[in-house]
């Protein structure tokens, strides 16, 4: 996962921040106040559909985004936020580092998923960071390698 954040990769997820500790009462957290980007559940489906082979698929009653038939990207709790691909063993150190925007409800912890905040992602750049690197590891290979972002 890449931000546009100073940070130093971690296999498939970039670890952004100063390590904090992981709250997990944090997972409803949605202050308005942290909102400094303006993006949006729109926003996130035009980046998502603008990644080759994707297709867009309703399921659980929220959008969720496909690449070969593999899901990458979903759109829960009313658009706030988006939850991504991210292995098991990156997600608590991208939590740690970054509390107020990554995230993984308690229903998900054995998952390879993160959540993240939509009002606390840097811009736009960030945004289509994280979503690339989702779609790169659900994309079969020669797709995703052939992908320069």
């Amino acid at each position: 996962m890449r931000g546009t954040t100073g940070g130093r990769e971690a296999g498939g997820c970039r670890i952004m921040g100063a390590a904090a500790s992981i709250d997990p009462k944090a997972t409803t957290m949605l202050d308005a106040d942290l909102d400094h980007t303006g993006l949006d559940a729109d926003d996130v489906r035009r980046i998502a559909m603008s990644l080759p082979r994707t297709v867009e698929k309703e399921l659980w009653n929220i959008p969720t985004f496909h690449v070969a038939g593999r899901m990458f990207l979903t759109v829960p709790d009313e658009g706030t936020s988006f939850a991504v691909r991210c292995p098991k063993f990156e997600r608590t150190e991208l939590i740690a580092a970054e509390p107020e925007k990554f995230w993984v409800p308690p229903h998900e912890a054995n998952s390879s998923w993160v959540r993240a905040r939509l009002s606390a992602l840097e811009d736009e750049t960030e945004l289509y960071d994280i979503l690339v690197d989702s779609w790169k590891q659900a994309a079969p290979t020669d797709l995703a390698e052939s992908f320069g972002s």
